[in-house]
């Protein structure tokens, strides 16, 4: 999988997004940040929420570690459910800044499960 990210915008495989997507294997989805807006003015900025995450996981059943990238800056809140839901689901977790996930996902040969803020 070829990925390029800049500040708003990320290139996946030559197709382009300006919002921020979810990786399941193969596939490209846009992030369901809808379940997680109701907690935006908490933050200051859409969370990812449980909710969100949960549904997320439900639509990528098959796969090997989940990578959450924050941000350009690493400003996207993870609320703490999500972080006790993930270590659940017994596979490795990698968080970070989105530019030093997606340098992770370049030489990750397993099967991902990834969440990518484009922003911030």
């Amino acid at each position: 999988m070829q990925i390029q990210l800049e500040f708003g915008r990320i290139v996946i495989n030559g197709v382009e997004y300006r919002e921020d997507v979810v990786l399941c294997g193969e596939n490209i989805v846009p992030r369901p940040k809808h379940l997680s807006k109701h907690k935006a003015k908490l933050y200051g900025h859409t969370p990812l929420t449980r909710e969100e995450m949960e549904h997320i996981v439900a639509l990528c059943r098959d796969f090997d570690a989940i990578f959450i990238g924050k941000g350009m800056e690493g400003a996207l809140p993870i609320e703490n459910d999500v972080l006790e839901f993930l270590r659940q689901l017994s596979k490795p977790i990698y968080i970070d800044t989105s530019p030093k996930i997606v340098e992770m996902l370049r030489g990750f040969g397993g099967r991902v499960l990834a969440v990518i803020h484009i922003t911030c």
